[in-house]
């Protein structure tokens, strides 16, 4: 009777870290933090909502806060710089962590932006947490430090529209100017000939390298013709808050013809 209580509870407690490994709950937040010469170390937070303990790990690795790898930029890569302090933990039901990361920078490194990601991995019960663990789970922390003065822009490329069997695809080439990131807004009307407007959005941009935006458009949207383009930039971002760097709004006007 003994060994099969034993045996009963040992499934039910693996089958519970087995289901819970895979769909963990987790919250990490927040999702970007900015440090500077002045604000060498900030914290952020790991909280469990699991009923099972969690293993977390935790390591650095190149990239930004906009999910991109720097590989192309390693003169821009924090990850050299910038520590955790702690590479593991592990969080009981309900508990929550705050995990401190700091970096120094070398007197010698230009001024400007500096860029890496922290990537916190867990898996529920007693398995080690990994990002690559098929049972666990991973959330990334983008990492900007920003050294000395920063200054950004951006500048539109090329821009226009090609039809494909799934409908319009218009595309924005963009290029950040200065020793930082550009990180506002862009908003984008595109008339016909009769002045009318047939497609809008405003989306958020981050730019770290050269990036293209894709819109995608109702063929019924744009048939054959003559089109204009008005593509705007902003910063005026309240996720970003203090953090923002502004920049002077700037126009761009695309005309182009769809097939």
């Amino acid at each position: 009777m003994y060994r099969t209580t034993a045996f009963f509870l040992f499934f039910l407690l693996f089958s519970s870290c087995a289901t819970d490994g895979l769909w963990a709950d987790v919250l990490v937040e927040p999702s970007v933090i900015f440090l500077n010469d002045g604000t060498r170390a900030r914290t952020f937070r790991i909280l469990s909502r699991e009923k099972v303990p969690v293993m977390v790990s935790l390591r650095v690795i190149p990239g930004n806060a906009g999910g991109a790898n720097t590989d192309a930029q390693p003169e821009r890569s924090l990850v050299a710089y910038l520590k955790t302090g702690d590479s593991s933990v592990v969080l009981l039901p309900g508990a929550q962590q705050q995990i401190t990361c700091e970096a120094s920078l070398p007197a010698a490194l230009p001024q400007g932006e500096y860029w890496a990601r922290i990537v916190v991995a867990w898996t529920a019960g007693e398995q080690q947490a990994g990002a690559d663990s098929a049972d666990g789970s991973s959330s990334v922390i983008g990492v900007v430090y920003r050294k000395g003065e920063a200054f950004a822009d951006v500048k539109l490329v090329s821009a226009g529209g090609t039809r494909e069997s799934d409908g319009v695809h218009f595309y924005v080439d963009l290029i950040p100017l200065g020793n930082a990131a550009y990180r506002g807004n862009m908003l984008v009307d595109i008339k016909n000939t009769r002045n009318k407007i047939v497609y809008t959005t405003h989306r958020p941009v981050d730019i770290y390298d050269r990036q293209r935006q894709v819109l995608d458009i109702k063929d019924k949207s744009m048939p054959p013709g003559r089109y204009k383009a008005i593509i705007r930039f902003n910063t005026e971002r309240e996720d970003l808050g203090n953090e923002a760097l502004p920049v002077l709004p700037k126009e761009y006007k695309i005309d182009f013809n769809m097939p």
